[in-house]
């Protein structure tokens, strides 16, 4: 049976241009990139801008990736009913990293991309399903489904009674609902925590998030991090998040899994999350090459050590 073709949304996105380079690196399936555009000329160049800062020459990636303009906010994706049937007919997989991260949006415009987003590529998964095409359906959620609930949160809860510290957690905790209920999916959830550059080489296409604070500690605005003695950041880098994304869709028997189970599932296949303490000073190595965001490097310059000759340079 043939694998068919892998949609991905989030392409343009911090975690789907990692999980978008390890399709294109390492498998040779067709990508179909759903990309919030006008028409495909936009989106195609959307895609192209992404590829630019994946490789310094990403030619040979190139045809193996395919821009579909489309609109998570809009019924159908704002797709055309010959467009949705052409995906759903090729959909081997459909992997759903795109999503609002913004912590202060308000609630309904939050609900618009990251619940009714949710719902409508679900709907485009049930299509490829029902023609026979489709065989891994992966949603990436969030660990902070589990809002401000202060014991164990384990795998197989998401309503404890917990109450959410902003409008992201509470629609990704929303949008968790309807991927639950898509039982016919068997689909796959999973739940990284704050996800930082790559371990291995620092590289980050955004700045965000926890680096507002480690950007103002190295610039010396205060001489510590402000934070609890007690306190504990869960961190993951994002090559093992997109490692482990891509590792699952071949793996139709992982569902919903907890650190444990990944560890076990990911770790069989030599996909293993580093400490924080050994690759913390390469983030902050990279972060002070790319001047916190300020300087474009391509991903492909870092690999392999060529970090060094950037900071040489």
């Amino acid at each position: 049976m043939s694998r068919g073709a892998i949609i991905l949304t989030g392409a343009t996105g911090f975690l789907g241009m990692e999980v978008l380079a390890r399709l294109l690196e390492h498998d040779d399936r067709e990508v179909l990139a759903l990309v919030r555009a006008s028409d495909t000329a936009a989106a195609e160049a959307r895609v192209d801008g992404v590829l630019r800062r994946l490789w310094r020459d990403p030619s040979p990636y190139r045809e193996r990736v395919r821009a579909v303009p489309a609109d998570l906010t809009r019924p159908g994706l704002g797709l055309s009913s010959a467009a949705r049937e052409r995906l759903a007919d090729r959909a081997g997989t459909v992997l759903h990293c795109a999503a609002s991260i913004a912590f202060d949006l308000p609630l309904d415009e939050a609900r618009l991309v990251n619940v009714e987003g949710t719902r409508q590529v679900i709907g485009l998964a049930r299509e490829a399903r029902e023609r026979g095409s489709l065989q891994r359906f992966i949603h990436v959620s969030t660990a902070y489904v589990s809002g401000r609930h202060p014991g164990l949160f384990r795998e197989r809860q998401l309503d404890i009674g917990q109450t959410f510290r902003n409008t992201y957690e509470q629609t990704k905790h929303e949008a968790e609902h309807l991927v639950w209920e898509a039982a016919d999916l068997s689909p796959a959830i999973a739940r990284p925590s704050i996800v930082m550059g790559e371990a291995a080489t620092g590289w980050t296409p955004a700045f965000n998030v926890l680096y507002w604070p480690l950007r103002a500690f190295a610039r010396g605005l205060f001489e510590v991090v402000p934070t609890r003695a007690d306190g504990r950041v869960d961190i993951v880098p994002a090559d093992y998040v997109a490692d482990a994304l891509v590792h699952l869709i071949d793996r139709p028997e992982a569902g919903v899994f907890n650190d444990a189970r990944a560890q076990a599932v990911l770790g069989s296949a030599g996909i293993r999350v580093p400490q924080l303490a050994d690759y913390f000073p390469t983030l902050m190595r990279y972060a002070e090459l790319a001047r916190w965001g300020k300087r474009d490097v391509v991903r492909e310059e870092v690999l392999g050590g060529g970090a060094r000759e950037l900071e040489a340079a």
